[in-house]
């Protein structure tokens, strides 16, 4: 992987310009509940990093790497923090937890069925026009996104953690309604940045009528909607 071999020669470089012997070094990226992790001994060190830093600038790469092997700086840590909070960050951890999970595309799960859904968010919220996008459930359960629109495949990907008895109803519509909202505003481009959180799709989505109520679930469960 490019982003890995970047990695390497970075921390390779890093030490050399520290005047440190070179160590046995070893990357890992993947699945991480954090942003990354470093181990050090004498002669080897090991740096795990997030998936979601695969396609991060060359400068956020070094700040992950000096972190592990050195501790944070200030810099570091605020040039990490800054772009783990982007939608590019979000956006790999999205594509990664769910699209790639969709076997087949089912609209029917065991106790919620998204045509249905969808029939009662489009009649309530877009006045029965808009045109209906292809549903499925992802095939495992999530906790860090729970919906995705696709642009290219007009596709809305729910995640199984949705699909529960004890998951009130009105939080699967809150859900289906955001990311539809994905498709009836699509991105905009900003200062050569894309947006998907306009402040017209804020607007909108705060109209759902059980809004707050909606929120707090999600909140509660430590889960959020891209």
């Amino acid at each position: 992987m490019k982003t890995t071999g970047y990695l390497l020669e970075s921390a390779k470089q890093i030490l050399s310009i520290r005047g440190q012997q070179p160590l046995q070094l070893m990357m890992e990226i993947t699945n991480l509940a954090g942003l990354y992790r470093g181990e050090r001994s004498n002669s080897a060190a090991k740096i795990v990093i997030s998936e979601g830093f695969i396609n991060a600038p060359k400068a956020v790469l070094e700040a992950l790497v000096e972190s592990a092997i050195f501790g944070k700086s200030q810099n570091n840590t605020r040039l990490i923090r800054t772009f783990a909070s982007t939608e590019e960050y979000s956006n790999v951890l999205l594509e990664l937890d769910l699209i790639a999970e969709v076997v087949a595309e089912n609209p029917q799960g065991k106790f919620y069925n998204l045509d249905e859904l969808f029939d009662k968010v489009n009649h309530e919220y877009f006045a029965g026009s808009l045109a209906k996008p292809r549903l499925a459930w992802s095939r495992i359960n999530t906790y860090r996104k729970l919906g995705h629109y696709e642009s290219a495949r007009d596709r809305v990907v729910m995640s199984l953690t949705l699909d529960r008895a004890n998951i009130p109803g009105f939080v699967v519509e809150f859900v289906l309604y955001h990311e539809l909202l994905h498709k009836y505003y699509g991105a905009k481009w900003v200062r050569g940045r894309k947006m998907v959180h306009t402040k017209e799709f804020r607007v909108s989505e705060s109209q759902f009528k059980s809004y707050n109520e909606a929120s707090k679930w999600l909140d509660k469960l430590v889960l959020f909607v891209h």
